[in-house]
């Protein structure tokens, strides 16, 4: 296959994948500010937490904590993007980025069991869950060699290191 046209199809399958969950995504930083600015006047005391409908200050820092999950993933992905779009690959083996894209991925999953289950509509289940994951999968294996110790790096290394 043509480079130029492998690297387009994979910005392509990352934009449909990832794209409606990055709107999301952007919505959740645009209130960022907004829950930030709940949780310290709270913390301050100028705004009483307990009222009759029972929020709590983590009704605002969990959407932060999802946010900054989501930003953490987004930042996983480009780079793997980045590393899979380039004919020369790193030298440097690194696992961070796979545990990037795992922090994004993992907030995802809790942003809607915090929220109250897992969404039954097809749409939902599809942006959430289906089109990222798969997304997911198949980037990380085009970059299983980019990112992933291959087998004797992982066991000779650590046998002996000590020695």
């Amino acid at each position: 296959m043509n480079r130029a046209l492998f690297v387009t199809l994979l910005w392509i399958e990352a934009a449909v994948c990832f794209g409606p969950l990055f709107l999301v995504l952007l919505l959740g930083v645009m209130f960022f500010p907004l829950w930030a600015s709940m949780v310290i006047s709270g913390l301050i005391g100028t705004v009483p937490w307990e009222d009759g409908a029972g929020a709590t200050m983590w009704d605002a820092v969990w959407p932060m904590i999802f946010v900054l999950c989501g930003l953490v993933g987004v930042i996983g992905l480009v780079r793997t993007l980045l590393v899979l779009s380039r004919k020369e690959r790193p030298l440097r083996r690194s696992l961070t980025t796979v545990m990037m894209i795992a922090v994004g991925l993992l907030g995802l999953i809790s942003f809607d069991v915090r929220g109250g289950g897992f969404p039954s509509a097809i749409p939902a289940l599809l942006v959430y869950y289906v089109l990222p994951g798969i997304g997911s999968a198949h980037l990380l294996y085009l970059a299983r060699e980019v990112w992933l110790p291959t087998k004797t790096e992982f066991s000779g290394d650590a046998r002996n290191a000590g020695t």
